[in-house]
């Protein structure tokens, strides 16, 4: 669920002591849409996509994985629930839900090492399903071992 207040506090502290209008020179986002979000003005929280223009020019160590808790893209969810999850889904077909799933991974996305503006749809595609299924991989494996 979105936390309005905390993600405004997220947003103060990663600008830093520059202003709104500096702050969205820096991260590409418009400073109505900083404004907005400082405000509590906005209902939805930002897409990934925006979250990680935030975080790349945030100060204060205020990290992608912060903003991503706070806007309800991450869920504090157990381990067992995200195997069970990982093992359930299949394939993304559509570009949205590949974005959505490489995104929501902070370590890959930060140290990836690729650049998915730069990526066509198959290439976004290709590696959302080869993450998916390295992680099902690893999770067998670790049944395997646990046996």
């Amino acid at each position: 669920m979105f936390d309005k207040d905390n993600f405004s506090k997220l947003l103060i502290n990663a600008r830093g002591d520059r202003n709104n209008k500096q702050y969205s020179e820096d991260s590409g986002v418009s400073r109505a849409y900083i404004s907005g979000y400082i405000n509590k003005n906005i209902e939805n929280p930002p897409t990934p996509d925006i979250i990680r223009r935030f975080a790349n020019s945030a100060q204060n160590k205020v990290s992608y994985e912060d903003f991503m808790k706070s806007a309800g893209h991450i869920t504090g969810i157990t381990r067992e629930e995200k195997v069970k999850e990982i093992e359930q889904m299949n394939d993304f077909e559509n570009e949205e839900e590949a974005l959505r799933f490489i995104l929501a991974q902070p370590s890959l996305m930060h140290y990836g090492g690729y650049d998915l503006d730069k990526m066509s749809e198959e290439e976004i595609l290709e590696i959302a399903n080869d993450m998916l299924f390295a992680m099902k991989l690893s999770i067998e494996k670790m049944k395997r071992k646990n046996k």
